[in-house]
């Protein structure tokens, strides 16, 4: 599991944060055990495009993994302290403070890479 932890982490990728549960797998034993076996993964790229990209882990039917959906939730938090527009992907200088603020804030939340974006620009 460690190798696979780091080679999620020398990607860069993400993972959302997790509703409806905490595990997605079940031994349906009369002792069972849970793991948490699917999950989505996404770049920093899309995790800045939705900040409120969800993986939400519905109800399980026949099989022994629940199934598992990727969205929003559509709440008013009021005003965005982060905005971001399409045309940053054009400013190739922004995408290489982006791109070292990941390589310095590996294992760091997103909110503590933006911070190091902002504090750079």
């Amino acid at each position: 599991m460690e190798i696979f932890s780091e080679f999620i982490n020398d990607l860069g990728l993400l993972e959302p944060n997790t509703k409806g549960g905490s595990f997605t797998w079940s031994s349906l034993r009369e002792n069972p055990t849970y793991n948490k076996l699917d999950r989505f993964l996404m770049s920093i790229e899309l995790a800045i495009l939705w900040p409120r990209l969800s993986q939400f882990i519905l109800p399980r039917g026949l099989s022994d993994h629940n199934p598992m959906s990727l969205g929003q939730e559509n709440f008013d938090w009021g005003s965005k302290p982060f905005k971001w527009f399409d045309n940053w992907f054009e400013e190739r200088e922004l995408m290489v403070k982006i791109q070292n603020a990941c390589e310095a804030g590996k294992g760091l939340g997103i909110s503590k890479i933006l911070k190091i974006v902002k504090n750079s620009t």
